[in-house]
C-alpha cells in the first residue's frame, strides 16, 4: 500500500480492532497548492493535510512530509464522529461532513434502526456531538463552523458550478436517497446553520434509482460521492450504479438524465480528462466515456 494507518490508527491496537471501516476515505486537493492532500481518517476522527505524492511508501500517512491536523473537534471543542467526504473551495476553505460509518463494527456491520434506536447514533452521542453534522474551516483563522446538522446520514458534498453560489450535501439514509443545496454568501461562508434552499428526492424524481425494476434489500449502496459539471448538473453514486441528476435551475423542478445500472456498491465520483468520469465501487475503479471531452 502507498500508506499504511491511513485511517490514523494503529493496527496493532487491539482496543481498535471491532472497528470495521477504520481507514480513510474522501480525499481533495488544494486550491492553491494541488500537492497539499486533505484526507479524512475515519478511525482517528479527524481531518489532516499532507503532501501525499512524496509520501515513503508503505510507511504511516503520519509520516507524510507536511503532514497536520486541520480539524478533529466541533466548534464546542466535541470530538467529530468520522469524517467521511472533504471539498476545498476556490476561496481555500475546508468543507467536510461527518457521519457515523467509522464507528460501524464488523459484527454489527449495518446501519439499521432496531428497537427505535440506532447503535451508531447512540455511539455519536457518547463523548461527542450527538449529531451528524456538515463543517466549514475557515482558511485564513482555521475558525470550524457548523453550517448543517440536519442529515441523519451526510456523505457526499459538492460545491455548484459555476459560481459556488451552493453547497450540495448528498444524505446516504437507507432507502431514502436525497441531495439538498444550501446557500454560500458572497464571501464564501454559510450562515450559522444553514436553511436548505431546495431537496432532490426520489418522489421529486419519480424513479427509485438503483433498482432496475428489482426490489432494492439495503447492501446495493446509497446517494455517497458526486461531483457537479460546469452546468450544474449532478454527476453521482446511486444505489447499484450512477445517475446524472439535472437540479432544475430553470424552475422545472429535478430531472433524471440519465442512470446506469452497474450491479455494484459505488462509492465515489471524479471527473478526468478528455470526457472521462471514473467510478469508485465494490471491487475495482470503473471508467465512463463521454461523448463530450468537456464536462460543461
Amino acid at each position: 500500500p502507498w500508506a499504511i494507518c491511513a485511517g490514523g490508527l494503529d493496527s496493532s491496537d487491539s482496543s481498535q480492532s471491532h472497528l470495521a471501516e477504520p481507514g480513510s476515505n474522501g480525499m481533495a486537493s488544494d486550491v492553491d497548492d494541488p500537492s497539499l492532500v486533505y484526507v479524512c481518517q475515519q478511525g482517528r476522527r479527524r481531518v489532516v493535510r499532507c503532501r501525499l505524492a512524496e509520501h515513503d511508501p508503505g510507511t504511516p500517512l503520519e509520516k507524510c512530509p507536511g503532514f497536520a491536523r486541520i480539524c478533529d473537534t466541533d466548534p464546542n471543542g466535541l470530538l467529530l464522529n468520522s469524517p467521511n467526504d472533504v471539498i476545498v473551495s476556490s476561496d481555500g476553505a475546508v468543507w467536510f461532513t461527518d457521519p457515523i460509518y467509522g464507528l460501524l463494527e464488523k459484527d454489527r456491520f449495518c446501519d439499521e434502526w432496531r428497537g427505535n434506536t440506532s447503535y451508531l447514533d447512540r455511539k455519536a452521542a457518547e463523548g461527542g456531538t450527538g449529531i451528524k453534522g456538515v463543517y466549514r474551516v475557515e482558511p485564513a483563522t482555521g475558525k470550524v463552523s457548523l453550517v448543517t446538522p440536519f442529515h441523519r446520514r451526510p456523505n457526499g458534498l459538492a460545491l455548484s458550478q459555476p459560481g459556488e453560489k451552493e453547497l450540495w450535501v448528498a444524505d446516504s439514509s437507507v432507502g431514502n436517497p436525497s441531495w439538498t443545496a444550501y446557500p454560500v454568501g458572497d464571501g464564501g461562508s454559510a450562515p450559522p446553520v444553514a436553511r436548505a434552499n431546495r431537496v432532490i428526492t426520489q418522489a421529486l424524481l419519480g424513479r427509485l434509482l438503483g433498482s432496475g425494476g428489482a426490489p432494492l434489500l439495503g447492501h446495493e449502496g446509497l446517494s455517497d460521492g458526486f461531483k457537479i459539471d460546469g452546468g450544474g448538473r449532478l454527476w453521482t453514486s446511486v444505489p447499484n450504479g450512477f445517475a446524472v441528476i439535472d437540479p432544475g435551475d430553470d424552475g422545472a423542478g429535478p430531472r433524471l438524465i440519465c442512470e446506469v445500472v452497474l450491479g455494484v456498491n459505488t462509492s465515489n465520483v471524479a471527473f478526468g480528462t478528455r470526457g472521462q468520469v471514473w467510478l469508485t465501487g465494490s471491487g475495482g475503479v470503473y471508467r465512463i466515456q463521454r461523448l463530450l471531452d468537456t464536462v460543461g
